[in-house]
């Protein structure tokens, strides 16, 4: 359940996927800019420990096959100190339908930086799921909209009509 927590890099927010599952663990992937060049930075989230780790980053073309990608780790890479990190984030303009990148702030990679789980921010916030099957179809979810506070938790959870999810590609 949702607890009005979000994983963050050093206290920034990341847009994750689940890349894969285990009893023990769960792996995920970010888009970012590492050293000014896209790549997916990949996480792990220790079940037993509820502690997060990075495993590296890697090159992945869109049109890679994700299986193929979560099995091939031959361009993992490790992440070195003074390497910079912008995360990045899929939004769509709703009015306009049109879809772009948006920048995080950048920040150094170096002993001190953390991923972990932060409250976010009081809000009214829009959530859907996107669930990819092994043929690789992808099945939407509606849109779902809540208002959070510290206090009171989640609230006035319901579909919202107004937004469609739209495929683009």
């Amino acid at each position: 359940a949702f607890e009005g927590q979000w994983v963050t890099m050093n206290g920034q927010m990341l847009s994750l996927e689940i890349v894969d599952e285990a009893p023990s663990s769960i792996h995920y992937r970010t888009r970012v800019l590492w050293n000014d060049v896209e790549t997916y930075l990949l996480i792990n989230y220790d079940r037993d420990t509820e502690e997060f780790s990075i495993i590296g980053v890697r090159h992945v073309p869109d049109t890679e096959d994700m299986e193929i990608a979560n099995v091939l780790d031959r361009n993992l890479q490790s992440l070195q100190s003074g390497d910079t990190i912008v995360p990045l984030y899929y939004v769509t303009d709703n009015e306009t339908n049109k879809t772009a990148d948006l920048k995080g702030d950048k920040m150094t990679y170096n002993g001190n930086t953390t991923i972990e789980m932060k409250p976010i921010v009081d809000g009214s916030y829009l959530t859907y799921i996107v669930v990819t099957d092994c043929r690789g179809d992808e099945y939407y979810t509606q849109v779902v909209e809540f208002t959070y506070d510290r206090n009171n938790g989640v609230q006035d959870m319901q579909i919202n009509d107004d937004y469609a999810i739209i495929k683009t590609e």
